[in-house]
């Protein structure tokens, strides 16, 4: 069994290579990013504290805030690179169907922090995954296409992309087997991937890629 301070380690990566790059995003729409890594540092940090020395057992609290905080940041991210105005209003709509769908699901089903909201965690996955594809059709139907590699935001998508397409169907089975090791390890290999595509993304990507002002000709 792999030591679970390993994913404070995973963003602390990230987050260093990212600000070894703050050049590159420093006024721009991707600092957000930087941001939301940060928040993932923070939310590691303080899970494995109060789980590992705090005894604390149960730190489902501290995922269910942070889940529910990066997804809204990611959503508002993704959509300001979004050139349709309907795919914005979509992103838009999505989060909202997000909130009210976990509202329901607090009050009806898991009606305590305590409890971790699973049914609220995959339909959110779920609706990622549409943002993610929206952003990247608009994103291939532009001149940049030829630039993608320079786009940070086109790595932090693959990145999520194919993390959330692995990790549902696992995450999925797990609710019906009991298998630990390979669910463990599963998650930690999808996001050491995530992992690299963001610092491959913090690497290759130029400044005047991470900020929306290179979209041209929005649909009215």
């Amino acid at each position: 069994m792999y030591p679970k301070y390993i994913y404070i380690l995973i963003y602390l990566l990230s987050l260093s290579v990212g600000i070894l790059n703050y050049k590159k995003i420093k006024g721009t729409k991707m600092m957000l990013f930087l941001y939301i890594l940060s928040l993932g540092l923070i939310a590691e940090t303080v899970g494995y504290y109060v789980g590992y020395y705090a005894k604390v057992r149960n730190t489902f609290p501290v995922y269910n805030i942070y889940e529910l905080l990066s997804v809204s940041a990611y959503f508002f991210l993704f959509r300001s690179f979004i050139n349709s105005k309907t795919k914005r209003r979509i992103t838009l709509g999505l989060l909202v169907s997000i909130i009210v769908f976990g509202i329901f699901n607090f009050i009806f089903k898991y009606p305590s922090i305590l409890t971790y909201q699973l049914d609220t965690w995959m339909y959110c996955a779920v609706c990622f995954i549409i943002v993610i594809l929206m952003y990247l059709i608009d994103l291939f139907n532009m001149d940049t296409i030829l630039k993608v590699k320079e786009v940070l935001l086109f790595w932090v998508a693959i990145g999520n992309l194919l993390f959330f397409i692995g990790f549902l169907p696992v995450f999925t089975l797990s609710t019906y087997f009991n298998y630990n090791g390979i669910w463990d390890y599963t998650v930690l290999s999808l996001n050491i991937m995530m992992s690299l595509f963001y610092i491959t993304g913090f690497i290759f990507s130029k400044r005047k890629y991470n900020n929306p002002s290179f979209i041209n000709n929005p649909d009215t």
